[in-house]
């Protein structure tokens, strides 16, 4: 059973490899203890629920597709979560999410809404070359170890009320291109 597979016992240095897997029947794994996970260039095709889970150590979500809604909200990271190159081409949820090592965003592409309202992060927030095409909610965010955005591109709303940012922060070649309707007659 797939489930399986996520929730085995975590064991200090070893990984599941999951490397490319594509995950074509529903997921839920809401509240669950995974272990060292690598899912590299893994494609869910239905949706992902990782509400509430605790990633134990290792999670390397490096160029993973989610064709369907992402749901990461509440979960927990002991470790760096790399998410660098993932696509989400649907709503990407991390409301609440907290991050006990950095959260790798560098080079991800968001083709629809991405909640990261309210998380804890505790390395750098790194959104270095992302997309986001929908709108972002960074709300009431805690970073404290800074903020990385070098180049990334917000084609959409951005909310930051209430976003601490601790720590160094680089914006170099950020671009903020909203799209503002036109001025009424």
């Amino acid at each position: 059973m797939l489930r399986d597979l996520f929730t085995r016992p975590f064991r200090l240095g070893a990984a599941e490899e999951l490397c490319g897997i594509v995950i074509a029947e529903p997921l839920d794994l809401s509240g669950v203890m995974l272990p060292n996970l690598d899912l590299t260039g893994a494609v869910f095709k239905v949706p992902a629920s990782f509400r509430g889970a605790t990633f134990q150590g290792l999670a390397w979500l490096r160029n993973v597709t989610f064709e369907a809604p992402a749901d990461f909200s509440e979960a927990s990271f002991a470790g760096d979560a790399r998410f660098d190159g993932a696509r989400f081409q649907a709503a990407a949820r991390f409301s609440s999410t907290r991050f006990d090592g950095v959260p790798c965003f560098d080079g991800a592409q968001f083709a629809a809404a991405a909640f990261m309202d309210r998380m804890i992060c505790s390395g750098s927030l790194s959104l270095a070359r992302a997309r986001f095409h929908g709108p972002v909610c960074l709300r009431n965010t805690a970073c404290y170890g800074g903020l990385w955005c070098e180049g990334a591109q917000f084609f959409s709303s951005v909310d930051t009320r209430g976003l601490e940012i601790h720590g160094r922060n680089l914006t170099a070649g950020t671009k903020l291109e909203q799209k503002v309707p036109p001025a009424s007659v």
